[in-house]
């Protein structure tokens, strides 16, 4: 859906493609018959082209190694489909929340989106590192862990924390928007301890903040008690 970036585009993606596609066949000697629009197929119409999504485990991996916003946006309302039916991102949310009370980790903070870039969100570093902790005690939990972008190795964290005692050893999710940076995962400290983290800084100064945040998360590495 990156085709165009005006209103009339970003309003109706799915008719634009379409359009395009008539013209691509047009050129190529096939004619469509009628306009553009929405419809449903009829069962016994052939199936002309077909395209099948990859697992929800390699998207969610390739979304949190790559901090995919546009992704993640999509796979909210995926949450939503399966909970309720509505693809929504307020139905994602909602049934988001639901799944999170068997963990018995209060929720105080506000959830707008599921690519993390409205103003509205708000939820603490301490609220965060609650989760994790909850998280790894799940029986899910190695999925999400291995599915974390390695520090020093790849994804969003492959240029950070090199040469540190967090280097290959830290596993977390970065998020970074104007006025705001934050990185929260696991690691295990040189003395042999695990340990989940969370850090969030905000305020004008904040994208300068990288520095700090990575030395801090690397000096726990390097603990050797």
């Amino acid at each position: 859906n990156r085709g165009r970036t005006d209103p009339a585009f970003l309003a109706e993606p799915a008719l634009a493609h379409a359009e395009t596609f008539r013209l691509a066949l047009a050129a190529r000697g096939v004619s469509v018959v009628g306009p553009t629009g929405y419809g449903t197929a009829a069962p016994e119409e052939p199936v002309v082209a077909s395209l099948t999504s990859a697992p929800a485990l390699a998207i969610l991996t390739d979304a949190l190694l790559r901090s995919d916003n546009m992704v993640s946006e999509l796979l909210l309302k995926e949450v939503g489909v399966a909970a309720t039916g509505e693809g929504s991102t307020a139905a994602g949310a909602a049934a988001t929340r639901a799944a999170l009370a068997p963990l018995c980790v209060p929720i105080a903070g506000a959830d707008d989106d599921g690519s993390g870039l409205s103003r509205a969100n708000a939820r603490s570093a301490r609220e965060w590192r609650v989760l994790l902790q909850a998280a790894r005690a799940q029986p899910w939990a190695p999925l999400l862990v291995d599915a974390l972008p390695v520090a020093g190795r790849s994804g969003t964290l492959t240029g950070r924390f090199r040469g540190t005692a967090a280097e290959a050893n830290v596993r977390a999710k970065t998020g970074t928007i104007i006025g705001g940076i934050a990185l929260s995962g696991y690691g295990s400290t040189r003395g042999g301890r695990a340990f989940v983290f969370s850090v969030i800084a905000n305020g004008p100064a904040s994208n300068g903040a990288q520095g700090a945040l990575d030395n801090l998360v690397a000096r726990v590495a390097a603990d050797a008690s």
